[in-house]
């Protein structure tokens, strides 16, 4: 897959044999993947590395399972991407159930990719990801995506949206029953966007117009 972001894999080395499945599948389909196991070399600075790893990457796929939701690197590597979510290079989150656990707080009301029982089932389900964000993309000439800035909504459903003011292109978690009046209501809250703008030292007002146009 062309202009695929890097993707940053955490997980608990007790998970190291799964890791490595998908780590190999997903190198298969010319996903560039930051992984420990491959990226760190004897005498590099373990955190200065991971810290390197977050930073250049746009999807953070996490596995949850009872080791990792245990393990202080994961719940760290996990905070940083969250921060980055928020930030104007933004993140997006990918997590992996792999074995029944209590799924981090943060996480909860997040879509998972299900690999409990089926491994292909799993593959294809988080490939398909990838081949959504791909096709959009191509869709505004392969501008860069960014996350919606919206941490709380649920991400089950999500429609693609290029802003002409900002030339910024996100993925938007939404729910797709909402009409275009609630939808624009919604976009403009999120981003802070004025409707009216009084200019008194001009002596004139301002005037803005949203629409949304489905294609």
């Amino acid at each position: 897959m062309e202009n695929v972001g890097k993707v940053f894999v955490s997980h608990s080395s007790k998970d190291k044999a799964f890791v490595d499945r998908i780590v190999a599948d997903l190198a298969a389909q010319q996903i560039p993947v930051w992984y420990d196991k491959l990226d760190i070399r004897i005498g590099d600075s373990i955190p200065g590395k991971i810290n390197a790893g977050l930073s250049d990457a746009k999807y953070f796929l996490i596995v949850l399972s009872p080791d990792s939701v245990a393990s202080l690197w994961v719940q760290e590597e996990l905070n940083a991407a969250l921060m980055r979510q928020i930030t104007s290079n933004g993140t997006f989150l990918i997590p992996i159930l792999l074995r029944d656990c209590e799924i981090p707080p943060l996480l909860a009301h997040r879509r998972y990719v299900d690999f409990r029982s089926n491994y292909n089932d799993g593959l294809t389900e988080i490939l398909s990801i990838w081949g959504k964000d791909i096709t959009a993309m191509s869709s505004v000439g392969n501008k860069p995506l960014f996350p919606w800035p919206d941490l709380a909504s649920d991400d089950t459903e999500f429609i693609y949206l290029y802003s002409t003011r900002f030339d910024k292109f996100f993925r938007m978690n939404c729910d797709l029953r909402w009409n275009v009046n609630h939808t624009i209501d919604y976009v403009t809250s999120i981003l802070d966007l004025p409707w009216n703008k009084d200019l008194p030292s001009l002596g004139m007002r301002w005037s803005f117009t949203y629409s949304l146009i489905f294609g």
